[in-house]
């Protein structure tokens, strides 16, 4: 049996551009741009869309895959404004401050 043309995985990349450009064509149509217009939307769409859904389709045999995305412990995790100054024992003033560290006293 002979291999086919195309894996699944390009197939499938290639598929779902060409509805997105058909769709961004369509809507350009819609919206009273003339037909040159419209093609040259949906194209543009399609070659837009296709490296944004070869990253969306992603292998799982490409380095490390997903797991590289995954924010596994403290040291990964997004810096956000620190400790309450709120809490009590820090300040001595408990529920003074909001959780955006914003003195909150009238």
């Amino acid at each position: 049996m002979e291999r086919p043309l195309l894996s699944l995985r390009a197939t499938l990349i290639l598929l779902l551009a060409v509805l997105a450009g058909l769709g961004a064509g369509v809507l350009a149509g819609a919206a009273g741009e003339n037909t040159a217009r419209s093609v040259l939307c949906g194209l543009a769409a399609t070659a837009l869309a296709v490296p944004f859904f070869d990253r969306l389709v992603g292998l799982e045999d490409r380095g490390a895959g997903a797991a590289s995305h995954r924010v596994d412990g403290t040291a990964d995790a997004i810096p956000g404004p620190g400790p309450n100054p709120g809490a009590a024992g820090a300040s001595g003033t408990a529920g003074a401050a909001g959780t955006d560290g914003g003195d909150r006293r009238g």
